[in-house]
């Protein structure tokens, strides 16, 4: 008896349909492509997606854009175009109102972008398309998205000590929890789009491989007691930078170190060590999302006053 195995993926592209066929039998394998125009699939069947993709899983299409301004400059822009269309993705995903620009302007912009993720999270990221000019830049984003917390979540609270630092000024967060215990640990989005784990740094409180763990009703300033100070510093090059501090608490405990490394000694060091934003990304999703609360802090660091 002939073993035969089939699989089909289609493909939303707006304009037309992709269908890619794969036979396996006995170790041989036969592969097809069929291109069909949208404008001949019966019009009921249309939209396949909200925003084209790979039918059946969830993939979305989004695009982010921003210009250059008063505030953005040009090595800003291809991080800020990443961070609309990511924002734009999680409006999508989430049939919400939408409040994300199509072209970010301002570091507000970017903030607000970023702030979105603690609702959800895109992973499973494609770039399919980028342009970066001298004056703006573009962004085309196929991903999946997973929506943050449920019932069973923390109620998270967090704040940053001061919003604006200076280079070499201590970067301080306070959290707390509203019901039952959570596990807790911080990232830090750098302004060229990758992350670091602030903490758990090693701290008596907490060893390798171990969140933090706050009761409710209490209080806790991170970084902990007995971990490092962790020192802010625009990127090379630049008087100001934009960054995020991200604080995850989960009701279940998690493994803080395979999310990001820690940081180096220098911020140069922590820049090669970290994370991509997208496999940060990735491993957050791959969490138990439904016992997950998400803060997005955003913050500016200069070298002046």
């Amino acid at each position: 008896m002939l073993a035969l195995r089939l699989e089909a993926e289609i493909w939303d592209h707006r304009s037309h349909v992709e269908v890619r066929l794969r036979a396996v039998a006995d170790g041989a394998e036969a592969r097809a492509t069929a291109r069909l125009d949208a404008a001949a699939l019966p019009g009921y069947f249309l939209p396949l997606t909200p925003g084209g993709g790979r039918l059946g899983t969830g993939y979305r299409i989004a695009d982010g854009a921003s210009a250059r301004g008063a505030e953005l400059r040009r090595d800003e822009l291809g991080p800020a175009a990443e961070a609309i269309a990511r924002a734009v993705l999680v409006d999508e995903a989430l049939d919400a109102p939408p409040t994300t620009p199509g072209v970010a302007r301002t570091r507000a912009d970017v903030a607000a972008a970023w702030k979105r993720l603690a609702d959800a999270v895109p992973h499973d990221e494609t770039w399919l398309g980028t342009a970066t000019g001298p004056d703006a830049a573009a962004r085309r984003l196929q991903a999946r998205v997973a929506r943050i917390g449920g019932p069973e979540a923390p109620e998270l609270a967090a704040a940053l000590e001061r919003p604006a630092l200076r280079t070499g000024e201590a970067l301080r967060v306070r959290v707390s929890v509203a019901r039952g215990r959570a596990f807790l640990a911080t990232y830090a989005w750098q302004a060229d789009g990758s992350v670091v784990r602030i903490a758990p740094l090693g701290s008596a409180s907490s060893g390798r491989g171990s969140a933090m763990v706050v009761e409710a009703g209490r209080r806790l300033d991170l970084p902990p007691a007995g971990d490092p100070v962790i020192a802010v510093a625009a990127m090379p090059g630049v008087a100001e930078s934009l960054e995020a501090v991200i604080v995850l608490a989960s009701s279940v405990p998690f493994d803080p170190d395979r999310l990001a490394p820690a940081p180096g000694p220098t911020a140069d060091a922590s820049r090669r060590k970290a994370t991509t934003a997208g496999a940060f990304l990735d491993r957050v999703a791959g969490l138990d999302r439904s016992r997950l609360r998400l803060a997005v802090l955003p913050y500016r660091v200069g070298r002046g006053g």
